[in-house]
């Protein structure tokens, strides 16, 4: 594989005839648990790759564009007009290299929790694979592949024993994974080194309880240690929490693909999650949703008839919208698959959280007040009413929060309920002081390669001032909102802050 922007890297340009350019030929898991034809499903793919290639042209000569190789539409739009992660926008968006350590604290991860358990960490500029033995000092056979063979193919667990077979068929019928790799098989293997193909999405890694695996607690320690500590985001969403005080936090994800689609439930189950975190009993809650969720019902429904939300363009708001395509994925995963394993394997296993339970969380100190923020609305006075003046954080990627229909239940019920665009800029609600820090973050630029990391970030910036909340509510699916929901969250709160 080369590289195609090397400069990211901080490398020089490859040699194309490099050896390290050549297929690697390590053992893998193809060889004792193979899948498919690799020669016949790559012809495939290459059909099936050019069948959409030639739809999507189709489709975007209909609207007057030309289509690029990568299969999205050459626009004239600049990214001062793009405010999305839309097909006619990607053109705007140039992608980079980060370190790890740009994002989180690493030198925590290698000295260990208490001074122990440490792990090594070594920066892998050079993302071809047979780069891999000269970074590590090993030999061919010290590597071995796990070959992904489709999108969520592996689940690692606990499952096994030393000599059960690595990998097996997953037979849960609602899960989304494909097979399974079972841990203690892979504890034997024989090489130093595993090539993955990927460690993304919400369960990869599973254990169930009452099974407790030995380095749960190390998970534990690691899973924290993932959460962001750039100086450039945790200013701003620590100036903006501050001013929160006792709020709650909600990741909002509704802007596309599968949380488009199913944005009526998931919204409808994130407020309730709200409301029941708030101590609110049952009566007064399917009270309160009745009169404020009906406005997203109907209209949800008008524009489900459209086959797509509608944006104006006339809403101020929208420049500071975050798009979270580039840092979540979109699979359609079961409601229940989704419940067992945002439940039971992020919450459960982490018993010394000081996260509150949906039954037990009291409301928050009323020692926190908000600082230099108007509440939107007047102030409930009702006495079963007064959990919903609590204030809300609403990190979301909806184009128009404050006219999204679909978003209209938490402002209609929470009087005091903000997002980003109410701190970057003069307004009633913030006093016309505004958290300068969100304007300096978007103003990051990669010295590297020259690409502005602004809009690359404020997804960041947004899960984190979620996950800051005395609570935090995600959306289900989405495996961006279990981290915020889960370990950020955790995280922040073993800070202390």
């Amino acid at each position: 594989m080369l590289l195609s922007s090397p400069h990211s890297f901080g490398i020089q340009t490859p040699d194309t005839s490099s050896p390290l350019n050549f297929p690697y030929s390590y053992p893998s898991s193809d060889e004792q648990y193979p899948i498919f034809n690799h020669t016949s499903i790559t012809a495939e793919r290459q059909s099936i790759l050019s069948t959409l290639l030639s739809i999507s042209t189709a489709k975007w000569a209909q609207k007057g564009y030309s289509v690029g190789k990568d299969g999205f539409p050459i626009t004239n739009l600049t990214e001062k007009e793009c405010k999305s992660y839309s097909p006619e926008c990607r053109h705007t968006y140039k992608d980079t290299f980060l370190a790890w350590s740009f994002l989180v604290d690493l030198e925590r991860v290698e000295k260990g929790e208490r001074g122990e358990g440490g792990v090594g960490v070594v920066d892998r500029w050079d993302i071809r694979e047979r780069a891999v033995e000269g970074l590590l000092g090993v030999q061919p056979d010290d590597v071995y592949v796990l070959r992904d063979g489709q999108l969520y193919d592996f689940q690692f667990t606990y499952t096994g024993n030393s000599t059960s077979p690595l990998i097996i068929p997953c037979t849960t019928p609602t899960s989304h994974w494909a097979r399974l790799v079972q841990i203690p098989a892979l504890k034997v293997l024989p090489q130093k080194v595993l090539l993955i193909g990927s460690l993304f999405g919400s369960g990869r890694i599973h254990s169930a309880p009452p099974t407790s695996p030995p380095d749960e607690p190390l998970r534990d320690f690691l899973s924290r240690s993932m959460a962001f500590r750039n100086p450039w985001i945790i200013r701003p969403a620590e100036k903006i929490a501050g001013r929160l005080g006792g709020y709650v936090g909600v990741h909002a994800r509704v802007g596309d693909g599968v949380f488009m689609r199913k944005a009526e439930e998931n919204m409808e189950r994130a407020w309730r999650e709200v409301v029941r975190k708030l101590g609110v009993g049952r009566e007064v809650e399917d009270g309160i949703w009745k009169e404020v969720g009906y406005k997203l019902v109907e209209e949800g429904k008008k524009k489900k008839k459209k086959g797509k939300r509608e944006w104006s363009g006339e809403d101020e708001e929208e420049s500071f919208v975050s798009d979270w395509t580039m840092v979540d994925d979109g699979v359609e995963v079961d409601q229940r698959d989704f419940v067992e394993y945002s439940h039971r394997h992020f919450i459960t296993r982490r018993s010394p959280s000081p996260t509150p339970t949906l039954s037990s969380a009291p409301l928050p100190p009323p020692s926190t007040p908000l600082k230099n923020l108007n509440c939107r609305s007047p102030l409930h006075t009702t006495p079963t009413l007064l959990p919903f003046n609590t204030p809300l954080y609403l990190a979301t990627d909806s184009r128009s929060p404050t006219t999204d229909p679909i978003l209209a239940p938490f402002f209609a019920a929470f009087p005091c309920t903000f997002i980003l665009s109410d701190f970057d800029r003069p307004s009633e609600l913030n006093g016309g002081e505004i958290v300068e820090s969100v304007g300096e973050m978007t103003k990051l630029v990669n010295k590297a390669d020259g690409v502005k990391l602004g809009r690359l970030l404020l997804p960041f910036l947004e899960a984190v001032v979620a996950a800051k909340g005395w609570a935090t509510v995600g959306t289900s699916g989405s495996t961006f909102s279990t981290f915020a929901a889960g370990d950020l969250h955790d995280a922040y709160a073993l800070d202390g802050k």
